[in-house]
């Protein structure tokens, strides 16, 4: 399990079970679902990545990676979303969501497998229709956000995603009974581009 030390006192000091989310994070949505369908109640912290909230010097004290969701619980500190989910199932035992049956349970974990496999192709559409409104910086504001990022990974997806052309990401969809089976997500945004009439070009800051 992923529990760091957190820099500051008052996460230390927290009591009960606290989460630090955002609303459209899917590995957030996750945790969410997880704590909900287990009956645990918890405090909403949320973190709203769009106004960069996640490098904030507060929150880079909760974790320098400037990710979320943070999970505490009882003054202890867990990141990753599918560790946390993991943890809950451990620390909160009434109604497991492991199954007994073992041929169930690796359904489950490969389940849970597959969604972390699927975060790069997720954070890319996202970031394609959900946030390039918001994120679009010119030249100026991106070195800012360099210099304020402490998460070297996530200044290079920017960097790649706001000047370049769209990286190309293998999504792969499983279901029940059935073979993998593997999306592009360039073929994906090329079309919803399509469907409204648009044409893709490069991502050009400013």
């Amino acid at each position: 399990m992923p529990e760091i030390d957190t820099k500051r006192e008052h996460i230390r000091a927290l009591e009960g079970v606290h989460l630090f989310h955002f609303s459209m994070s899917t590995c957030s949505q996750r945790v969410r679902m997880t704590a909900t369908e287990k009956g645990v109640d918890w405090t909403s912290h949320h973190i709203d990545l769009g106004k960069n909230e996640h490098l904030s010097p507060d929150f880079v004290g909760v974790n320098p990676n400037g990710l979320v969701p943070v999970f505490v619980h009882g003054g202890r500190t867990f990141i990753e979303s599918n560790d946390i989910i993991a943890y809950l199932d451990v620390a909160f035992p009434c109604r497991p969501l492991t199954p007994e049956n073992s041929a169930d349970a690796t359904f489950v974990a490969d389940a849970i497998a597959s969604a972390d496999e699927a975060q790069g192709a997720i954070k890319l559409l996202s970031h394609e229709f959900l946030f390039k409104p918001k994120v679009l910086k010119s030249p100026r504001e991106f070195e800012r956000f360099s210099r304020e990022c402490p998460n070297p990974s996530l200044i290079y997806f920017r960097r790649g995603w706001l000047t370049g052309p769209v990286p190309d990401v293998v999504l792969q969809i499983r279901k029940p009974g059935q073979q993998p089976r593997h999306v592009s997500t360039r073929y994906l945004i090329s079309r919803h581009l399509g469907s409204h009439g648009c044409r893709k070009g490069s991502h050009q800051p400013g």
